[in-house]
């Protein structure tokens, strides 16, 4: 034991203190009440063996089988509960004086590995039978206890040995986690000492990619992976809301470890956190901050807190399904925050929106993102982006504008129902015979293909969006499918209409493959991973294509009224070909063209008879 922690130092003072201080360390509540208001005066240093006396872990077992014997037969509840509240408040009132005296470099902290024990023995007791412990004193609340705690095993990661004996203890994350979320009610966090040593806390120890911490984070947040989610998102947004700007941004900063994707290859806890609406909380986040990045001028604090935020954001967007998350962001100003990002302007975040702009380049394919994109511009152009972001960055944003432009043509095209025509995704051979021509309103006709009676009735009766076949659907519940329905049929509408715009091209590369390969069935394929209007289109055998070796024989087996498409998206940080089969109401398209080949081959037809003969196919054809 520690020099400073022997009972033989109370000698040292005054007394009358030593009497009082002898009667403390003999179990005196009342003394050491007193003595409480003289603790940090003179001689409050020779204290320290009356708050170790205090703290003696013995008594807990007995208060423990008081706690599971409500009715003891050694004394009636009332008497032991006032025991229980008269140790709560000796072990309280000990604990807050050893952070006081730590506080003022009163404690030699060469007692720490001694004292540490003993003070989290009780930290732990109280901490977790807070409910069950009588408060003796009021002032001592919830709030004020998780306090003192804190400030307790801050003061001993003061001493470098003790630090490593407290980090190892089982249950600080918890008790601190818990303090955390009480001390986060309080009304002014960025005033608040113990929030300040818990967000030190977070940002230097906690670690989410170590199992321990990730659990006993979970369970001083509640007991679930969503409540230390909600934290989070929590800790933002009040802080956030701080009037002022003092420790707003160090606050934040100190959570961004949390923000990531936990342990390796378990993504629960970002998926919490994207359930509990982490998008919307980063992007208000980036938006404010840079605001107040471009009032501080040259407080680089606020800029490198921006550009941690943005790489979180993009990490979010390149995870499965990323449009989900893009959407939201836009939705919460993410286009307009990017553009007043100019304040910040560090080579660091340039590299983060190059990023960005890609995986937005490739999230337009959806319905989705498309509509929030419509509403966040609200009619409008985009706006230019500043010249100080350097020409590349510019030309990439000019880029996405005319593809924004581009898109939300075909957006409005979509919804007046003018792009695509309904269809049922099965293509099991000898289905689609031909084509049925419906009334679903009066004086309006429209096309649909269906692969049964049953298909179409299912398809009437649940909205017309594609998910017609109950067989196709059944299927489908074998596969994880990201994409929500209307992002499909967008999806088709949008491949439609750059087919359409590239059919007579297309034929006619069609028909210089079929002069190469008579015999195979081709594939076309859309890239839509790049920014280009329209999209990058190749053609290829079909007999190439890994994974779907299905289609090839029932394309075949069609006789030439199915024709293979593929898209090629963007799902998260990943891209995914996705079969999108055109069916053709007659053969003619593909006879047509096998025999454009073969009379060129033979040199009976010429380049303008053969371009005259393409556009000239003119049949109805359904993605």
């Amino acid at each position: 034991m520690h020099e400073s922690l022997h009972r033989r130092n109370l000698s040292k003072l005054p007394i009358r203190m030593r009497t009082r201080a002898t009667a403390a360390a003999d179990g005196s509540l009342d003394a050491l009440l007193k003595l409480s208001y003289n603790a940090e005066g003179p001689g409050g240093e020779y204290l320290l063996p009356v708050y170790y006396s205090t703290l003696d872990p013995t008594a807990i077992p007995a208060l423990l089988d008081q706690l599971d014997s409500p009715s003891p037969l050694d004394g009636p509840p009332v008497a032991h509960s006032a025991a229980r509240a008269i140790s709560a408040a000796r072990a309280i009132m000990s604990l807050k004086a050893i952070s006081s005296l730590a506080a003022l470099n009163l404690v030699d902290k060469e007692a720490f590995p001694d004292l540490w024990p003993r003070s989290w023995a009780w930290i732990h007791f109280l901490d977790t039978y807070r409910e069950y412990v009588p408060v003796f004193d009021p002032d001592f609340d919830v709030p004020r206890c998780c306090g003192i705690y804190v400030s307790v095993i801050v003061a001993m990661r003061g001493h470098l040995a003790t630090a490593s004996i407290v980090d190892s203890t089982p249950g600080v994350r918890a008790v601190l986690i818990r303090a955390w979320s009480v001390r986060l009610e309080g009304n002014n966090l960025l005033h608040d000492d113990i929030f300040g040593m818990i967000c030190d806390y977070l940002s230097d120890v906690l670690d989410i990619t170590v199992p321990r911490d990730i659990e006993e984070a979970i369970e001083g947040a509640g007991g679930s992976v969503t409540a230390l989610a909600s934290l989070v998102v929590a800790h933002i947004t009040r802080v956030l809301a701080q009037e002022g700007t003092h420790n707003k941004w160090y606050s934040i900063c100190s959570i961004v470890g949390l923000l990531g994707h936990g342990l390796a290859n378990d993504f629960t806890f970002p998926e919490a956190l994207l359930r509990v609406g982490i998008i919307a909380t980063l992007t208000t986040a980036v938006r404010t901050l840079t605001v107040l990045a471009l009032a501080h001028g040259e407080d680089y604090d606020d800029r490198h807190l921006v550009e941690a935020l943005f790489f979180n954001l993009l990490w979010y967007f390149k995870y499965a399904p990323g449009s989900t998350a893009i959407a939201e962001s836009v939705r919460c100003g993410l286009l307009s925050t990017v553009v007043g990002s100019v304040c910040v302007g560090s080579p660091r975040l340039i590299s983060a929106l190059h990023q960005i702009f890609d995986v937005l380049f490739t999230a337009l394919v959806y319905h989705s993102v498309l509509v929030r994109v419509r509403d966040a511009i609200a009619g409008n152009d985009l706006e230019p982006l500043d010249s100080k972001f350097g020409p590349k960055l510019v030309n990439k944003w000019e880029r996405f504008r005319s593809l924004v432009a581009d898109r939300l043509q075909i957006l409005q095209a979509y919804n007046d129902g003018n792009v695509s025509q309904s269809a049922c995704d099965n293509i099991k051979v000898g289905l689609f015979t031909s084509i049925r021509v419906y009334i679903d309103q009066p004086n309006v006709t429209a096309v649909c293909w269906y692969c049964s009676q049953n298909c179409q009735t299912y398809d009437w009766k649940f909205g017309k969006h594609r998910d017609s076949c109950q067989a196709l659907s059944s299927m489908r519940l074998s596969h994880r499918e990201y994409l929500p329905t209307r992002d499909k049929s967008f999806l088709r509408a949008l491949l439609h209409h750059d087919y359409l715009c590239l059919r007579g091209t297309l034929r006619k590369t069609l028909a210089g493959f079929f002069r190469k390969h008579p015999d195979d069935i081709p594939c076309i394929l859309f890239d839509y991973t790049k920014p280009r209007i329209p999209c990058d289109v190749t053609v290829t055998p079909a007999r190439n294509l890994d994974g779907f070796a299905n289609y090839p024989a029932q394309a075949r087996a069609s006789g030439g009224r199915i024709q293979l498409h593929m898209m090629n998206i963007t799902e998260g940080g990943e891209t995914r070909w996705w079969m999108v089969p055109l069916r053709s109401e007659t053969v003619h398209v593909d006879v047509e063209l096998r025999r454009i080949a073969k009379e060129t081959v033979a040199g009976s037809l010429r380049e303008s008879a053969m371009v005259a003969v393409i556009e000239h196919l003119d049949i109805i054809e359904i993605h």
